[in-house]
């Protein structure tokens, strides 16, 4: 198996109870040699997975991709409804 050193991301989460609080950074993590980037968020299976434990991106951005694709449709259906009307 192999991995994309530029697309492998890391990400980590803070711990509910903050007095368990060990280390305040995270070591280094290399792959093949190169160092792993750092991340809030990224893009998993289509989702936006941040490490704050909050979906209000990956929600605000699928209500968008509907109001896109829910305009489409109104379009294509008003110039069908225009062409049936003309014959």
């Amino acid at each position: 198996m192999q991995c994309d050193v530029n697309k492998t991301v890391c990400m980590s989460f803070a711990p509910k109870n903050r007095s368990k609080i060990v280390l305040h950074g995270f070591p280094d993590f290399t792959l093949d040699g190169m160092k792993l980037k750092f991340v809030s968020s990224f893009r998993y299976l289509g989702h936006i997975v941040q490490n704050n434990e909050c979906d209000d991106d990956d929600i605000a951005r699928k209500i968008r991709n509907l109001f896109v694709h829910t305009n489409i449709l109104k379009r294509v259906f008003h110039v069908l409804w225009l062409l049936a009307n003309l014959v």
